[in-house]
């Protein structure tokens, strides 16, 4: 296995950190608009793998949350303080690589990034507005939104697909790794909700 394609992307996530830095002067909100085009791009990615499934596609996929995932790694060790919802964000990001290395079939992957990323859409607009424009009725809108897509999603889809995976998959390993984050979604969303 070659990492270059992933080193690839990871190069390809900072490029877009710097273009949209460019737009916006704000390294924050730059990361962002990243952090935004990951989450279209793998909801599309992993869509089409799950209406057509093909090894190409899903390697696509893998290839793309990888980089991106390495990429928000480095951004997080080089800019942010290290705290223990930094380091959580860490551990998310190496629990999905790795569970991407597993077939789909069994471990779900494909419909987890694409059902995941989806419930977090909202929040980059929550964010933008948050830093942008924190007084605008978006940012009242979008937090709502949030709250029911993102609890939405989390708990009854990602519920179900957790379980799925820890009654299909032959080696229960890799799941044990992503368990975890899907924790880190319920806590989320229970603190989304008492907002």
């Amino acid at each position: 296995m070659t990492l270059l394609p992933y080193f690839s992307y990871f190069l390809k996530f900072n490029i877009f950190e710097w273009a949209f830095y460019a737009v916006l002067k704000d390294r924050k909100l730059a990361r962002n608009a990243s952090c935004l085009t990951h989450a279209t791009g793998a909801i599309i990615l992993n869509g089409a793998h799950i209406i057509w499934p093909n090894t190409a596609l899903f390697a696509l996929s893998k290839q793309w949350s990888t980089g991106y995932f390495l990429y928000d790694i480095y951004f997080t060790l080089m800019y942010e303080k290290m705290n223990k919802v930094r380091m959580a964000y860490i551990y998310h990001h190496l629990a999905t690589c790795f569970i991407l290395r597993y077939p789909p079939a069994f471990y779900f992957a494909d419909q987890m990034l694409f059902w995941g990323e989806l419930s977090n859409i909202p929040s980059y607009f929550v964010y933008h507005y948050l830093h942008a424009a924190p007084t605008s009725q978006k940012l009242q809108w979008w937090k709502k939104v949030q709250k029911i897509v993102y609890g939405g999603i989390r708990v009854p889809i990602l519920t179900w697909l957790t379980m799925t995976v820890w009654y299909k998959a032959p080696s229960k390993i890799p799941i044990l790794f992503v368990t975890p984050v899907y924790f880190m979604g319920l806590a989320w969303t229970m603190q989304l909700l008492k907002k």
